[in-house]
Formats: C-alpha cells, sequence, structure tokens
C-alpha cells in the first residue's frame, strides 16, 4: 500500500470525536477531515440550487467544477460532462469531500463535472436517489446544460462505491425506461448485490470504465461486474492500482499514486467522451 494512504487516514482519525453515535457526530468527522483536507484550488467554481422539476422530491443541490481548460468547447455548446454521485453506503458523504478528486478529475478532461448533494438514506430510502440522479441527467441533457456549452451527446454519470452503484443503477433504468442514454459510465469500487444481473440483462448500457483497487473489499466485485458487461458483449474499460485503497479519490492531496490515478481518471473521461479506446484488459476469472 501507498504509505502516504494509512499516514492520511491516521491523521484524520485525531479528533476526539466518537466513531458511533448521532447524525451530529458524524457531521463533527466530516467537517475535521474537510479542516485537514489541503484545497488545491484549481479551477472554477460555481454553486447552485435548483428544483427539479420531473422529481418528486423537491431541490437538488450541484456543485459545478469547471475547468481552466475546455472554454472555447463551452463557447460551441461542445463541452462533456461528468455527473457524480459521491459514495457514503448511501447514508453518509457529501461533494466538499471529493472536492479535490474532482477539480483534478476536470483539469485533466476538461469536461465539466457535476456534484450532486442527493438525499441521503435513511431518512430517504430508494429508489429517491435514483429518482434524482435521473432528474439531474435529463436537466443537463435539455437546455439547462446547453446553456451552460455542454453537449447533450457527452453527459457522463459516475461514482464511487454507493454511488457507483447508483450508476450502473440508473444506465439500466434509463435503458429499461427508452430514455436517451449517458455517453459513458465510470465505477470506482462499485458494489453490486451477489444477486447481481444476468448478462443478458447487461446488454446495451453506455461504455463502462472499471476502477479497481488492491487494497479494498470491493475489487473482487468490481472485477467481476467488469466481466459479466464484457460477457454481454459491452464495451468496457478497466483500470487496476496496486498500492492505493477504496476512495483513493480523496487522498489525492496526500498521496503520489492516488493523484496519478486520479489523473488517470481524466485521461480515461476524454478518451470515452472521444470515443478512444483505453483501459486494460480484464484479468482472467479465477474459481
Amino acid at each position: 500500500m501507498d504509505f502516504c494512504v494509512p499516514s492520511a487516514l491516521s491523521s484524520t482519525t485525531k479528533s476526539d470525536i466518537p466513531t458511533v453515535g448521532t447524525s451530529s457526530t458524524v457531521d463533527a468527522e466530516v467537517a475535521n477531515f474537510l479542516k485537514q483536507n489541503p484545497n488545491l484550488h484549481l479551477g472554477g467554481q460555481d454553486d447552485f440550487t435548483f428544483s427539479a422539476g420531473r422529481s418528486p422530491h423537491g431541490t437538488i443541490q450541484i456543485r459545478r467544477f469547471y475547468p481552466k481548460s475546455g472554454h472555447d468547447l463551452r463557447k460551441k455548446n461542445e463541452s462533456a460532462a461528468l455527473i457524480y454521485f459521491h459514495g457514503g453506503g448511501y447514508t453518509v458523504g457529501s461533494v466538499d469531500e471529493f472536492e479535490n478528486g474532482l477539480r483534478i478529475v476536470a483539469e485533466e478532461s476538461g469536461a465539466v463535472i457535476i456534484g450532486v448533494e442527493y438525499r441521503l438514506a435513511p431518512e430517504w430510502s430508494f429508489p429517491v436517489q435514483l429518482d434524482e440522479y435521473d432528474a439531474v441527467i435529463c436537466w443537463f441533457k435539455g437546455n439547462e446544460g446547453k446553456k451552460r456549452g455542454i453537449s447533450s451527446e457527452k453527459i457522463c454519470g459516475g461514482g464511487d462505491s454507493a454511488g457507483g452503484n447508483m450508476t450502473a443503477a440508473v444506465t439500466l433504468r434509463r435503458k429499461d425506461n427508452g430514455k436517451k442514454p449517458l455517453k459513458a459510465q465510470l465505477l470506482f469500487h462499485r458494489y453490486i448485490s451477489p444477486g447481481m444481473q444476468k448478462p443478458e440483462n447487461l446488454k446495451d448500457p453506455p461504455p463502462a470504465a472499471v476502477f479497481t483497487c488492491v487494497f479494498d473489499p470491493l475489487r473482487d466485485v468490481g472485477v467481476e461486474y467488469a466481466h459479466l458487461l464484457q460477457e454481454a458483449e459491452n464495451t468496457v474499460h478497466w483500470s487496476h492500482f496496486d498500492s492505493l485503497t477504496h476512495g483513493f479519490l480523496q487522498f489525492a492531496p496526500w498521496s503520489e499514486e492516488a493523484m496519478k490515478a486520479t489523473k488517470l481518471v481524466g485521461v480515461e473521461l476524454k478518451s470515452l467522451t472521444e470515443n478512444q479506446v483505453f483501459g486494460y484488459p480484464i484479468p482472467p476469472q479465477t474459481s
């Protein structure tokens, strides 16, 4: 494991905040993490709220991260975009915790990154989160995306852990409902159920980029899902990191290896939006 990762983890646990408790306890721990999280001051920032007319659940808080590059593409309404749903076991997490990683991806890809503060469980249960994901996709595929220079044909979805699960789910849901697909899906340490979809039910989703790490409890299920997509004759790009852990996008400020991996994510996003081949052969399955 990259030695910088456990060092960063140990530095964020010395807060004297209980490891279990109420939501206010969790909020205090997150605030402590953000306080210690270096701000790389990349690109521009534009926070806003919008009312999702096609969602029954009210307003959705969104943060947009614009790269310094890509201005000419936005003027021509040809910019790519990545809608990102963060991880956190469906119950915790925020866009703020992923800000540095998302800004790096924006700079490397030239795409606009759209971080979504979706409603969390248990107060808001399934399928609220998928409803909100779908509403954001529809919103940016329409006039709202056009006003911000985003091409409706270059909108991707992505997420880590629970967010990766929701990304894969919303692509299948849109396909089943006859809606226009995303350009691509980026899945980081994606959680999948042991009773996951059969390959015949996974035909024709958007091209997928699957990211896995050696030091990740979800490594094997991530690789397994990549195999299932490949078995269903879909386009799959696989990237694997030997020295990194679950949630590597959050460790870029501390870890050179995490920084390299996060930049590679940006390169992967750019290649997918430009229909280029990237990634590596998926390893053979073991019994």
